[in-house]
């Protein structure tokens, strides 16, 4: 995007003037009409003003290459789905129009459970002094039009996220913020799909000297992500001209039964990401979009969301629950802590027993094939714990 101008800027931002010098719009880099830079020339990065994005690309031959990092282009096509479309932005340009923008392409580890491979961009703190006002972001056509083929993600009820993480590596500190791509699991409100170029707060970034960025996805199988792990960058340090509505959905109620865990979420869309989920579950705060819960009985659990121009909202969530269920069947057991160590004692051989923290994260589980045992929990932090035994129908909750 070659114009940038003064602006106001809503609650936190406020006025602010962003000199076009600064502002990394790729403009300057040269490549044909309608065509791409890969890292076929085997330069492992490109650079635009002030920011050095790096790239891997290897030639298997015979016409075969695979290519992971950052790239950049001016293609237009927002119709092909197929995976010789991955240098095109959703909306057909770069933002406002622009020639020039860049696409990553973010690689899976099959080493290491699938994980992605981050791709990464160094910042020349010499040029650039003060912290990155913003940025914009948008998916690439591949993985958008993979969305929606026969309605995938509205049937899986999909999101697709991106956490971008910012390191100064003077004084060997990072931090990490998510921003969500896609999200499908809406009821009563459309969809969240970055088709258009979208504005992201990057002060948090602070003074950081490089950034890290990988997607991910509920859209998981057995090799790794089955979406096109793809997104696309333009205007980065560019300003906020438009903010889109802020709109949340949340589930206010849920009905279990006892010994039972429920996922509760946080969905919103619309103002300015990041997001910041806060929950206080039984009066621990877990900063997550959703939490699992596994509570003994009725339970009042609260939600704070707020974006980065003080768009917020707090809600109460109860989850009722049915102590019937829990009652029958029930076999007596005697749970007690010794010198770091659950000892369990019942009527009939003991089994599976799991262990979850208050927001119903599984952290230890064993087996005991007996009707006495016990589990070492030295490894445990002070604090409360939720003990399931799935043989004797029990779920209760410890103190350490």
């Amino acid at each position: 995007m070659k114009r940038i101008c003064n602006f106001f800027a809503a609650f936190a931002f406020g006025v602010l003037s962003i000199s076009a010098q600064n502002v990394i719009d790729f403009e300057e880099l040269t490549i044909e009409p309608n065509s791409h830079w890969n890292g076929s020339d085997m330069s492992g990065s490109f650079t635009s003003k002030w920011m050095k994005f790096y790239n891997e690309f290897t030639d298997w031959g015979g016409g075969w290459y695979s290519w992971n990092g950052f790239a950049y282009t001016n293609e237009t096509d927002t119709e092909t789905f197929s995976y010789l479309n991955e240098y095109s932005s959703a909306s057909g340009s770069g933002n406002n129009n622009s020639a020039n923008y860049a696409v990553a392409y973010v690689m899976s580890d099959w080493m290491n459970n699938y994980q992605p491979i981050p791709v990464s961009a160094k910042i020349d703190r010499n040029q650039m002094t003060e912290p990155i006002f913003g940025m914009y972001i948008s998916l690439n056509t591949y993985a958008s039009l993979y969305m929606d083929a026969d309605n995938l993600y509205q049937t899986g009820k999909h999101w697709y996220k991106m956490m971008i993480t910012a390191y100064n590596t003077t004084t060997n500190s990072e931090v990490s913020k998510e921003f969500i791509l896609a999200d499908y699991r809406f009821e009563n409100l459309e969809p969240l799909k970055l088709n258009e170029w979208t504005f992201i707060d990057m002060q948090w970034t602070g003074d950081a000297d490089s950034l890290s960025f990988v997607v991910y996805t509920s859209d998981f199988g057995d090799w790794g992500p089955n979406t096109p792990s793809y997104f696309c960058l333009d205007d980065i340090n560019g300003g906020l001209f438009t903010s889109i509505p802020f709109e949340e959905e949340i589930q206010l109620s849920y009905d279990i039964n006892a010994g039972e865990s429920v996922e509760l979420k946080a969905l919103v869309k619309g103002g300015v990401q990041p997001y910041n989920f806060e929950w206080d579950i039984e009066g621990n705060s877990v900063n997550a979009q959703t939490v699992t819960v596994a509570p003994l009985e009725t339970t009042y659990y609260y939600v704070t969301v707020n974006d980065a121009i003080g768009n917020l909202v707090a809600r109460t969530i109860v989850v009722n629950v049915n102590p019937t269920s829990l009652s029958q069947n029930k076999i007596f057991a005697n749970l007690t802590i010794e010198n770091e160590n659950l000892r369990i004692s019942s009527e009939k051989n003991i089994g599976l027993v799991k262990i979850y923290d208050i927001t119903g994260k599984l952290i230890l589980e064993n087996i005991i094939a007996s009707t006495n045992g016990s589990i070492n929990i030295s490894n445990l932090s002070g604090g409360v714990y939720i003990v399931s035994i799935p043989n004797l129908n029990i779920t209760q909750k410890i103190f350490k």
